[in-house]
């Protein structure tokens, strides 16, 4: 029972999720129907915003989820308020972001077919063997 309390779970059973990222502890309020349970534990297994690289592919390519990717050649002061976007719509679609100036930068040219000036927004939708990209201009 101390560890529930610690984290935030009182006078009832509960599930809580520790993750490396965003806020942490997130506790489970919601009903005991599996298909809640599993809705909210989706929607917590991301980040609000994440940087894409190869180690983020999965919930995109993998798991076949939409998102959009803020694309800079540096920083830039746009991408706040694409941090904005994705913290209000954060269970709707996913966001990453990425930086060319980076050696990961002609992988992600080619994935998107990037012919645009930056910054860029590129709606990503990956559908079977296809991904789907349409770009902000």
């Amino acid at each position: 029972m101390e560890c529930a309390k610690f984290y935030g779970v009182e006078e009832r059973r509960g599930i809580v999720i520790i993750r490396p990222f965003d806020k942490t502890p997130i506790v489970y309020d919601g009903t005991t129907y599996v298909s809640d349970m599993t809705k909210w534990l989706n929607l917590h297994a991301n980040p609000v915003l994440f940087e894409f690289a190869e180690k983020t592919f999965t919930p995109i390519f993998r798991e076949h989820n939409a998102a959009l990717m803020f694309i800079s050649m540096g920083d830039h002061e746009a991408k706040a308020k694409f941090e904005e976007a994705a913290k209000a719509l954060h269970g709707e679609i996913l966001f990453t972001w990425t930086d060319l100036s980076t050696e990961f930068a002609e992988e992600i040219v080619g994935l998107v077919g990037l012919k645009v000036p930056l910054p860029a927004i590129v709606l990503l939708n990956p559908k079977g063997n296809d991904v789907f990209k349409y770009i902000y201009r």
